[in-house]
């Protein structure tokens, strides 16, 4: 699992704690380096026991750290794009896939975190069993457990001892050097018939807004990223923004974490206005929640996909698609601007001129996706069919005396249902023509706040579910 399937790198746990590299490095080599490690992967010492035993070697300023870096080090282990890519290919052609780990107890909680888990067909976790690779017996476990033949098994580790110790049993045996293409080829030429994944160069991925039902959105795109599709162009409007970062960083799961209620993600109400003097107070989800909720900015940046992130003008009333190449802080103030609700939160200042909610010039950006060279695009939508935002006449007198100094961010903000409706014209008609493959709700939506976990939670499930029963139609929208 670890280096194969996923990125374990001892740095990637300690970094967001500590800040002086001697700290770091005493961390590593007491805790990561340490025999309880192995024992911890033995199932032969508890966390506790070991996590006693490494801040007894600590000073004192150090036991505190160690004690989060040890509670939270299995959420910072990202995965490798290309080989969890390599297991859902596997899956989706039939053949079984297995995991066999040296792994700590903590496995139970590491699943949640592991995005090809629900793939598997089952698992050997060494810790359960009292025993570790290479030790024959650990992979005598698996083959006797789930009725296998070692002569039609194939097993991938990053250590050669490893290896060895699965062929000893009668398995073939493959060293992983990191090159998953070369693992690939080499599979094939094992007989194995693993089907292409194909999404055209100019394919788009269109997500829209609409705060907490964005929590649709991220179960929609938890589903394509657990089966492995990574779209070119995306571009993403308000909640959309916040759904493309965890995508682009292909962090499955995580906006649902972020979007879930709880003390770390609180971030409207009236608590936030008597002490921000807003409703909303979005520096906390752009600045604050990453440090609590990790965000892979590291993913992010290496990623190739091209992502516009829509924000409106304050000054122009006219749309504005920013793109942030290696600037955290920009990224940051970016997707603030682009979810801060008019009135519910303070403009945004980017290069001197102010931004409000993309949302309000620009719900679905279709057309977008289209100027920007597009063929086809997925467009998930967070309203039910036929709906659209609406604002009464005395609330446009509201608005527009609100935004007074601002005319122009004002008209379009009072025009937003005749725009909105306009645009699922167009979404209608190309959806028609075969030129978009559109997601969207088929149940009651959840409100712009909702608070609800139980309520949340419903509706990100609905999202996975949609998309998982819709996966044949997208993949023929695809490859057509």
């Amino acid at each position: 699992m670890g280096r194969v399937l996923l990125s374990f790198d001892p740095s990637l746990c300690i970094d967001p704690y500590l800040s002086d590299p001697a700290d770091r490095e005493e961390i590593a080599r007491v805790a990561f380096a340490s025999p309880e490690w192995r024992m911890l992967d033995a199932g032969t010492i508890t966390d506790e026991e070991a996590l006693a035993a490494w801040q007894e070697r600590l000073p004192e300023r150090l036991r505190a750290p160690m004690a989060e870096i040890f509670e939270d080090w299995h959420r910072h282990m990202p995965e490798i794009p290309a080989m969890c890519d390599l297991v859902r290919d596997l899956h989706a052609a039939g053949y079984p896939v297995y995991l066999l780990s040296n792994v700590s107890l903590r496995f139970a909680k590491l699943k949640e975190y592991f995005p090809v888990f629900p793939l598997m067909q089952g698992y050997v976790a060494s810790a359960e069993e009292l025993v570790c690779k290479p030790d024959r017996r650990i992979y005598q476990i698996l083959l006797e457990r789930y009725g296998l033949s070692a002569e039609d098994c194939i097993f991938v580790d990053d250590l050669p001892a490893n290896v060895e110790g699965a062929k000893a049993v009668g398995m073939q045996g493959y060293v992983f050097d990191g090159d998953a293409d070369k693992l690939r080829r080499t599979l094939t030429e094992l007989g194995v018939n693993l089907p292409p994944r194909v999404i055209p160069n100019k394919t788009g991925l269109v997500l829209e807004g609409g705060a907490q039902r964005g929590v649709f959105t991220s179960g929609v795109l938890d589903k394509l990223m657990e089966e492995g599709y990574h779209f070119p162009y995306v571009v993403a409007v308000s909640a959309g923004a916040c759904n493309a970062y965890s995508y682009v960083s292909w962090q499955k799961g995580r906006t649902l974490r972020c979007m879930r209620p709880s003390k770390e993600t609180q971030y409207f109400g009236a608590g936030e206005l008597f002490r921000t003097g807003r409703l909303m107070n979005l520096e906390k989800v752009f600045f604050g929640i990453p440090k609590q909720i990790p965000f892979d900015f590291d993913n992010f940046f290496a990623s190739e996909k091209k992502l516009e992130i829509v924000a409106t003008s304050v000054e122009t009333g006219k749309p504005h698609y920013f793109r942030v190449k290696k600037c955290k802080y920009r990224l940051s103030r970016v997707g603030m601007a682009s979810c801060s609700m008019p009135i519910f939160a303070s403009p945004v200042k980017i290069a001197g001129k102010s931004y409000l909610d993309g949302g309000v010039a620009d719900s679905i950006p279709v057309a977008r996706a289209l100027e920007q060279g597009c063929d086809k695009a997925v467009v998930i939508l967070t309203r039910l069919k036929g709906t659209a935002p609406t604002i009464s006449k005395k609330m446009q007198k509201v608005y527009r005396r609100y935004f007074r100094k601002n005319p122009e961010f004002a008209d379009v903000f009072c025009r937003r249902e005749e725009i909105y409706k306009a645009q699922l014209e167009l979404v209608d008609r190309l959806e028609a023509e075969g030129k978009i493959f559109v997601i969207r709700p088929t149940v009651p939506t959840v409100s712009r706040l909702e608070q609800d976990e139980a309520k949340l939670t419903a509706f990100y499930q609905h999202g996975y579910d949609t998309m998982a029963a819709r996966m044949d139609e997208l993949r023929a929208f695809l490859e057509n």
